[in-house]
Parts: C-alpha cells; sequence; structure tokens
C-alpha cells in the first residue's frame, strides 16, 4: 500500500488524511481471516522538497534550513502509521532522496533517536555502479549519497533500500539516471552492489524505480 501526496505534510489538519489510511489499511487486515489478503505493508512517499519554494520556510530555530512545519509533520505522520502498524504484521516504509542524510538534519536526527520506520527507501540519483555504492556531485557538491554514505549515517538504526532511478527524459538529468544506460547497464550495476553490500548490516537491497 502506497500513501503518496506530499501536499499532507503543509498542516497538521492535512496529515490526519494520511494518518486516517493507514488506519483504514490496518483494519482491513484485521477484519480478514485471510492472510493472502492482507497488505504487507505501507510505503510512505512524501519528499517535502518537491513542494518548491515553501520547503525554504518557516525555518526559524531549526537545525536545517527547511520548513519546520513540514518536517514536524511528516515526523508525527510516521510515528503515528509506525504505531498502528508494530503490533501487526506489516511493516513501514519511507521513501526520501538520497540528500537527505546530507541536508534535512531535523527529519534525519529524529529517524535515527526515534526509529519511526521499519525501513528506508533511499532513492539514489546516479547513473553508475561506483556513484550509486559511494555517493558523487549532487546539488552541486561533490561528494554526496551511496550507499556507504547513507549507511554509514544511519549508525545501525535503520535498515535501508536503495532504489535505482530510471525515470526517462525529460524528467531527469542524464547523471541522474540508468535510463540511458539501458538494462544492461542497471542489471551489471546492482550485480556489483549486490557483491558489495549484500552482507552489509543494514543493507536491504535494492530496488528499481520506473
Amino acid at each position: 500500500m502506497g500513501l503518496i501526496p506530499t501536499v499532507w505534510v503543509t498542516t497538521s489538519a492535512l496529515a490526519q488524511v494520511p494518518m486516517g489510511y493507514c488506519d483504514a489499511v490496518v483494519a482491513f487486515n484485521q477484519a480478514s481471516t485471510n492472510p493472502a489478503e492482507w497488505f504487507d505493508g505501507i510505503n510512505i512517499d512524501m519528499e517535502p522538497n518537491t513542494l518548491g519554494d515553501s520547503w525554504h520556510t518557516a525555518t526559524s530555530g531549526a537545525p536545517d534550513n527547511y520548513n519546520q512545519v513540514y518536517e514536524a509533520n511528516l515526523i508525527a505522520i510516521l510515528t503515528y502509521c509506525h504505531t498502528v502498524t508494530r503490533p501487526t504484521t506489516m511493516t513501514l516504509s519511507w521513501i526520501q532522496g538520497s540528500d537527505y542524510y546530507y541536508f534535512v538534519h531535523g527529519l534525519w536526527n529524529a529517524l535515527i533517536q526515534q526509529q519511526f520506520v521499519d525501513y528506508i527507501v533511499d532513492v539514489v540519483y546516479f547513473n553508475s555502479s561506483s556513484e550509486f555504492m559511494y555517493g558523487g556531485p549532487l546539488d552541486g557538491y561533490e561528494d554526496i549519497g551511496g550507499i556507504d554514505q547513507v549507511l554509514a549515517s544511519l549508525q545501525g538504526t535503520v535498515p535501508a533500500v536503495f532504489n535505482a532511478e530510471t525515470i526517462s527524459p525529460p524528467y531527469a538529468p542524464a547523471a541522474n539516471t540508468f535510463w540511458y544506460g539501458g538494462v544492461d547497464t542497471l542489471e551489471a550495476a546492482m550485480v556489483q552492489v549486490s557483491d558489495a553490500f549484500g552482507n552489509t548490516e543494514g543493507f536491504l537491497g535494492y530496488s528499481v524505480h520506473w
């Protein structure tokens, strides 16, 4: 089950919407006696950086340069949904960008301290195996992201799945997607990723977004 609209983080009233969906999914599973019908989990894809200029407002007193209302509402959503799914067989995951650990300290510190999801899905915006694993130029900085750095920043608290981006043009620059390299390049990169990190603590595997 995926919950996507990021606009839900903009007010505490809107934040009640995904919380209600989490309640509904849990209730659906509880109402069925057939495990084959149950949802395995909820994946929350809310990335406040997609909200434009407002993401860079309301930063007073913040540990980072981002909207503290949005961050607090997202934390509240994730915490609530984790609270209602934890007693069940379901998992809760959250998708976020590969630079969040580096820039969005409020969210990242809370994630490490509170562990309000079962795992994260880290979207890695690179097009080569070396950068996917160890980081590279991103957002005007020379060395950001990659499996190695994100796992190190998590300090063993929350495991992670690492997502390869394959979005097509014109929606992503060539440097941020495997689209231009084709299937063979992507598959070869993921083999290298598995070989390098398959036995690393906190590494749950990789996924592909297309």
